[in-house]
């Protein structure tokens, strides 16, 4: 009889181990044989190289799991070339379909001694949250808005959560391929989108990974404070320990630790063997978890893209970042102080949301003055307390180690130039409600003295109770909460303070009746400190150039400018010496900001131009004695000054920037 016509066998070539035991014969159906499935029995055969106990299927579970971790790969870095013999196309019922011998059906399997369940896909069927294994086409960051909801009291607004967060899907994956340049807009640079997307990087060694968590802490977290130090210790050991042991870390944890490392990396640079982009392509690929876990800790993970954008070359924009991070803050109601919402939260969790809301908050009062937008939420809807002056160590879920800092002569805390920062933050929130409500008024309102004074005396107060440095730190630049850093946001904020009263003046053609001699003097004085102290951090230092900076030195020359135009007490106040200095001061630092980003030429054109016109204007006062001059300082058509407005503009640019070029450049 020929061979080729006899019946196959159903006895399978390598009998399970049940069915060896039994003496039973073994048919090796996947994922169980049939003598397993009828007993209910585990069914496992045994590996003859490394003597283990595997599922029948071990196989295909690895396969599939590849070919997973494969399209994520493509997701992040379509440039990779992919070649691995399971692939969507050829073998789509192997993640997508229930039927299939995948991940989402098998038991847990052990491997290296450890349940692998943590790895396991779960099936869209059977009621479970998606993980980042879940396919493309069901985006995981749909949970986002309700993502809270599983062990906190929620806020409902009236904004569509499901909608909203598709659109905050596509904008986070963005983060891949836009490179804003400088640190809050959103300017495309092709220079920067077109470099090759970096690799993931492996878990650096413990020995650096402590310096870059140091460094961020030491650097960002004083002024940001949204983590939570002993937390992210705890967070650190966790993924450290799997890393060593060959297990599996918890993802959230994961994508923080990852990501605080890139920001480290992006401090100190010379303290990681790999770079902060790989350290940042590691954090993304948990990024989807990190949006749909529970708690504030969604707010916490584009906080942690914000920190890297501000201070990288490429990234979301810290305007778009902080949006969606403070419309978070409202869906959760942590604008609100809400009694019955603490009565199920430990101390740590009650103090952890009002810092999560007020970083958020500080963040979307930087992007909208600097880039002239409006805020995301209206003073008047925030009635929540600050968070506790009192250091991270000390704060418990149980109960507050120390007594919290309450009076600006006690010693200062971590916390405590983050919160005094906090309250500039609401004085700047007066100055635009009370001047400045109407996005759709042209000019700005008549100014009422009587509360600019009084706005002008809670600066003053401000300025005067500035905490001293918790520590001196070795880092280069103008360090957070330094008094050369609180005299800095001082100036700029009396440049924010007085710009309505600098246009409404000329506009009401000087009226008499009013002395704006102290508001002239005080302005000029405030701008040519900051173009001074901006000069100097520049050339002394090696510091990366950023988009607020380059807005306040912008604002500082223009203010300073301006007052020599319009007011002969300030001309006669300055020699020709003291202006000079002041002009190249500013002048230098943009040229500097300029050879490290091209997008600021126009700034660096339009003001050298406004300073040879003022410095023509000065000599023919000396020479001549002509009477005052008069605005405005060019013509529109000067050396290309409407194509550097257009790109200005085009940019961002801010309310008080507005205001006064109007008045130095004829329309």
């Amino acid at each position: 009889m020929d061979s080729s016509l006899e019946r196959p066998s159903k006895r399978a070539r390598i009998a399970c181990n049940p069915c060896k035991q039994k003496k039973q014969k073994c048919d090796g159906d996947r994922p169980a044989c049939g003598n397993c499935t009828k007993t209910g029995r585990e069914c496992t055969v045994e590996d003859p190289s490394t003597r283990r106990n595997l599922p029948p299927n071990y196989v295909e579970l690895l396969e599939a799991r590849i070919a997973q971790l494969e399209g994520l790969l493509r997701e992040t870095h379509p440039q990779i070339g992919v070649d691995h013999m399971v692939v969507e196309s050829s073998r789509p019922e192997t993640a997508n379909t229930p039927q299939s011998s995948s991940l989402a059906d098998a038991e847990p399997v052990s491997v290296n001694g450890r349940s692998s369940s943590s790895q396991q896909v779960p099936n869209p069927s059977d009621g479970s949250r998606p993980s980042a294994f879940t396919h493309a086409s069901e985006p995981s960051i749909e949970s986002l808005c309700m993502a809270a909801a599983v062990s906190q009291p929620q806020y409902y607004g009236a904004s569509s959560g499901l909608n909203f967060v598709r659109i905050v899907g596509s904008i986070m994956r963005s983060v891949r391929y836009q490179g804003p340049g400088i640190s809050v807009s959103g300017i495309r640079d092709n220079v920067f989108k077109n470099l090759p997307k970096p690799l993931p990087a492996p878990l650096p060694a413990r020995v650096f990974g402590d310096l870059l968590s140091d460094a961020y802490f030491t650097h960002v977290h004083r002024q940001y404070p949204f983590l939570h130090r002993p937390t992210f210790e705890e967070w650190e050991n966790n993924v450290h320990f799997a890393n060593d042991n060959g297990l599996t870390s918890d993802p959230v944890e994961n994508f923080f630790v990852y990501l605080v490392y890139a920001v480290g990396a992006l401090i100190v640079p010379a303290l990681c063997p790999s770079s902060a982009e790989s350290l940042y392509a590691a954090a993304d690929l948990c990024l989807d978890q990190a949006l749909t876990a529970d708690g504030v800790q969604p707010i916490q993970a584009i906080l942690c893209c914000a920190m890297y954008s501000m201070r990288s070359s490429s990234g979301v924009s810290v305007w778009t970042l902080s949006g969606i991070a403070l419309r978070q803050c409202t869906e959760l109601g942590l604008n609100k102080k809400l009694v019955w919402a603490d009565e199920c939260l430990d101390l740590l969790q009650q103090e952890m949301r009002k810092r999560v809301f007020w970083v958020s908050y500080n963040l979307d009062r930087i992007s909208a003055v600097s880039l002239g937008r409006p805020v995301g939420i209206a003073d008047d809807d925030i009635d929540v307390e600050f968070p506790s002056d009192i250091n991270d160590e000390h704060v418990t879920a149980d109960q507050l180690l120390a007594e919290p800092r309450t009076h600006h002569r006690d010693p200062s805390t971590t916390m405590s130039a983050a919160v005094h920062h906090l309250r500039l933050r609401r004085i700047w929130g007066d100055i635009t409600t009370n001047f400045y409500a109407s996005k759709l008024e042209q000019t700005p309102r008549t100014p009422d003295y009587q509360i600019a004074d009084d706005i002008h005396t809670q600066l003053m107060k401000w300025y005067a109770e500035c905490p001293q440095p918790f520590a001196r730190t070795p880092e280069q630049g103008l360090p957070f909460g330094t008094p050369e850093w609180f005299t800095l946001a001082y100036d700029h904020t009396v440049l924010l303070l007085n710009r309505h009263k600098l246009v409404t003046h000329i506009r009401h053609g000087f009226d008499s009746t009013l002395d704006m001699s102290t508001t002239y003097a005080d302005c000029a004085h405030s701008a040519a400190r900051i173009c001074h102290t901006y000069q100097d951090v520049y050339l002394n230092t090696k510091v990366s150039s950023t988009w607020g900076a380059l807005h306040i030195l912008f604002l500082a020359g223009l203010t300073f400018l301006y007052c020599l135009w319009t007011d002969g007490a300030c001309r006669r106040a300055y020699r020709r010496d003291a202006v000079n200095s002041a002009c190249t001061a500013c002048t230098v630092a943009l040229v500097i900001i300029t050879e490290r980003w091209s997008p600021a030429q126009p700034y660096r054109d339009t003001f050298q131009a406004l300073v040879n016109a003022t410095q023509s204007m000065l000599a023919e006062q000396e020479e001549r004695g002509h009477p005052d001059p008069n605005l405005p300082v060019l013509k529109q058509a000067h050396l290309g000054i409407p194509e550097h407005l257009s790109s200005i503009n085009a940019i961002g640019m801010d309310p008080s920037t507005e205001l006064l070029l109007r008045e130095m450049v004829q329309r």
